[in-house]
């Protein structure tokens, strides 16, 4: 089964929301994209679509400043960098870290 892509800032024609107790289903209307549950609380109930589509699009804008700012520092070589926030970001990224000795580095020319 095919990876789902992650879900993104999104207008409402891309989307469906449902609400649920105190959660708001985003539902993308592109298969592909997996969906959200985000939580807002009791309010939810009150809220239109549009008010919970900028939340959810806020969200998204969020993490992606996070990632940004993390790789900006692994780049930059900052010595405070977490390895699990690194990590985190790599599987986001659909990437995967391997780590092998220098004498078994399967990239160096022999």
């Amino acid at each position: 089964m095919p990876r789902r892509k992650k879900p993104h800032i999104a207008t409402l024609d891309e989307v469906v929301i449902t609400r649920n107790g105190d959660y708001a289903d985003i539902a993308y209307r592109d298969p592909t994209v997996g969906g959200v549950n985000l939580e807002i609380g009791p309010e939810v109930a009150r809220m239109t679509d549009q008010e919970i589509l900028n939340c959810h699009n806020e969200t998204i804008l969020v993490m992606q400043q996070s990632v940004t700012k993390i790789l900006s520092q692994l780049e930059n070589g900052k010595e405070t960098a977490e390895l699990g926030k690194t990590l985190q970001v790599l599987q986001k990224m659909g990437l995967e870290l391997y780590v092998f000795p220098r004498s078994a580095d399967p990239f160096k020319e022999r």
